[in-house]
Order: structure tokens, then sequence, then C-alpha cells
């Protein structure tokens, strides 16, 4: 994982601030493909998150959906991204700050992996 001096992760309104790869602010189909957007969207389906791998821009709003009928989670090594377990139609959101490499997995299914890579955001 790609890291930088700070990250910041607020979850529900709540603010802490640990060491490692990214600036986050908290609030889950199966596709390998990379996708680029300011809201992007995860679903958790057959006990994979898709897309696996996904592009943002600093600033992009980030949500996870489980659409699985059994409970997952999103989380990192670092506790950077650290839901708590995902009942079926639960949601956990994030929004990403600075750039980085997220490496993520589902904390009840270890296997169940994915990534997001934070760019700059594009000049206006």
């Amino acid at each position: 994982m790609k890291k930088s001096s700070k990250v910041t992760l607020a979850v529900a309104g709540a603010v802490a601030i640990a060491g490692g790869a990214i600036a986050i602010v908290a609030t889950p189909s199966r596709s390998a493909s990379t996708k680029r957007a300011p809201v992007a969207e995860v679903s958790i389906a057959e006990f994979a998150f898709g897309p696996l791998d996904l592009e943002v821009a600093a600033g992009a709003t980030i949500t996870w959906t489980n659409r699985d009928d059994v409970a997952h989670s999103v989380v990192t090594r670092d506790g950077v991204l650290a839901s708590s377990d995902l009942d079926p139609g639960g949601t956990y959101a994030v929004v990403v700050t600075e750039p980085a490499t997220i490496e993520y997995y589902c904390g009840i299914h270890p296997s169940m992996r994915g990534t997001i890579v934070v760019t700059r955001p594009a000049a206006t």
C-alpha cells in the first residue's frame, strides 16, 4: 500500500486521525473494470466486491452496498477503512481526499478483496 504522512477518518460525524495512506470522511456485481467518478458505487454480491478495482479522483464519495444474503464488512489492515458488519442491504460510505492506493477486504471473509486508487483531482 502506498503511504502518505497522514490519514483523517471521520465516520458518521466523528473525526479520528491515524497514520496511513489517505484522508477519508465516512457516512458495497462482480466486475474487474476500473471506473472514475465523483460518486462511485461498490456492490458486495456473491462474496465479491464489484468493481474489484476502482479509480477515483480525490474528493469522490465511495459507497459499498451489501447485496448479498449474508453480512460483510469493509476494512483495511491499518484501520483506515473500518465498517461495522453490513447486513444485507447495509451501506458504508467514505469521501477520499488524498491520493493513495487502498487495498481493502471483508473482515468476515478475508478472501474478498478490492483496491481503490485515489488520484489527484483534475485541474479546473
